[in-house]
């Protein structure tokens, strides 16, 4: 998502040239956030709720694989969470920082 908005950074509206940054910003202070709280980063997080953990609400089965999550598990950081993580870090990390987090 964040990558196809980027072709809209010619567009004369100062909003929509900056939504790319700011939604990557959203999903790094999340996946920080929740990495702080729980000392583990998650491959899934609340869409909503800044830094809490999301759970899987399908359901897979038929597909012949053990290894997907069934409903309401929770899976360590790997895959989509760690690369997308990367990508906006390399792509936007001279502009990032780190928020500060309330554990209370």
């Amino acid at each position: 998502m964040v990558e196809g908005l980027e072709a809209y950074r010619g567009v004369d509206s100062r909003q929509i040239r900056q939504l790319p940054f700011y939604l990557a910003r959203k999903y790094v202070e999340s996946t920080y956030i929740g990495y702080i709280k729980n000392k583990q980063i998650f491959d899934r997080y609340h869409a909503e709720n800044v830094g809490e953990l999301g759970l899987y609400s399908g359901t897979f089965e038929g597909i012949g694989c053990d290894s997907l999550p069934r409903p309401g598990e929770r899976k360590y950081g790997y895959g989509w969470t760690n690369g997308v993580l990367l990508h906006f870090l390399n792509k936007y990390g001279n502009k990032l920082k780190a928020p500060s987090v309330n554990l209370d």
